[in-house]
């Protein structure tokens, strides 16, 4: 599927390849919403975690940015 390919991009050494799969990311939760997707969302968040502790500004912005989009109307707590 299109999050596991996108995953092992969040562990690669390019720093322009990491963030432009983040955007990817969250551009497909945005448009693509559905349950098909919520289903894949585990698969990736880890890689996405990740990503926060990563050296460079601009890859842990846009984690960030990923995991807000991720999480962004869903009910965290019951």
């Amino acid at each position: 599927s299109a999050m596991k390919v996108l995953s092992k991009y969040l562990t690669n050494d390019n720093k322009n390849l990491v963030q432009r799969s983040l955007r990817i990311i969250c551009a497909l939760y945005i448009n693509a919403n559905g349950p098909i997707f919520q289903e894949e969302i585990p698969s990736i968040l880890l890689n996405v975690f990740m990503c926060l502790n990563d050296q460079k500004t601009n890859i842990r912005e846009q984690a960030s940015r990923t995991i807000s989009t991720l999480f962004a109307g869903h009910q965290l707590l019951p």
